[in-house]
């Protein structure tokens, strides 16, 4: 798998350590951020921020709170 390096990556103690940089989604028009901790299998290879088991939950937490994944910002660390 090769690795794909946003813009800041250069030159960082993590740079190498990752499967890939995923950039964050959603439009943000809410101001509301969630963060994740660095993506991990599921993240990697859908390329998307809270894939998998995390994405489940992540999904039902949004639907609880009434907020569609669209209007926020979802990110994982890099």
């Amino acid at each position: 798998m090769s690795q794909v390096l946003g813009p800041h990556c250069a030159g960082c103690r993590s740079e190498f350590v990752g499967g890939r940089f995923i950039p964050a989604d959603g439009s943000g028009a809410s101001g509301i951020l969630f963060l994740g901790d660095s993506p991990w299998k599921d993240e990697v290879a859908k390329g998307k921020n809270f894939s998998g088991a995390a994405g489940y939950t992540y999904e039902k937490w949004l639907e609880w709170l009434g907020v569609q994944r669209e209007v926020v910002t979802t990110a994982n660390t890099q």
